[in-house]
């Protein structure tokens, strides 16, 4: 079933389920329940996200030897065991590079949520040039804007390298 849902989100582009989750999801729920547009868009990204991480997470765990396996089991450890101590902090520690570079992709595509009518980044941008102080500097707002995603894409980047690092070190 998993892979079902995995192959199925990773086939469907990040807009349509974002169109799903604002369009057709209130459809689904019985009447009276109503959930906040940005309550959907966060859980169409959650989605659409998780499908990918379990991905990264999968060629983690299947990039581990099966002799782990084997070795842990001659230890006599119980199959918990051997997932929470073995094969986890291993698959995460080479799924990591793949998880950063998620959550970095995962901050660049908030700016699809304009399509939606959401206020996200870019939204922020267009309303500061709506302002009569600010009509024809556009060059600066973008140019802020692009310094802030630089900023918040490098900052995801180096805390990816030290957690790596850290990891190896700790090896």
């Amino acid at each position: 079933i998993t892979s079902l849902y995995i192959d199925f989100m990773r086939a469907i582009p990040l807009i349509a389920v974002l169109f799903f989750g604002q369009l057709l999801i209130p459809l689904f729920l019985p009447s009276g329940i109503e959930i906040d547009r940005v309550w959907r868009a966060i859980l169409a990204f959650t989605l659409f996200v998780s499908a990918y991480v379990a991905e990264d997470v999968r060629g983690g765990l299947q990039s581990i030897p099966k002799t782990q396996i084997e070795s842990a089991n001659s230890l006599g450890l119980n199959k918990y065991q051997i997932k929470r101590f073995i094969l986890i902090p291993q698959s995460i520690r080479i799924a990591l590079p793949a998880l950063t570079n998620q959550a970095i992709g995962l901050f660049q595509n908030t700016s699809l949520m304009a399509i939606l009518g959401l206020v996200e980044l870019l939204g922020v941008g267009r309303s500061l040039l709506a302002n009569p102080e600010f009509i024809g500097q556009y060059m600066e707002v973008y140019i802020w804007l692009a310094s802030v995603y630089w900023l918040f894409c490098t900052f995801f980047a180096i805390i990816g390298r030290h957690l790596e690092k850290k990891m190896i070190k700790n090896k």
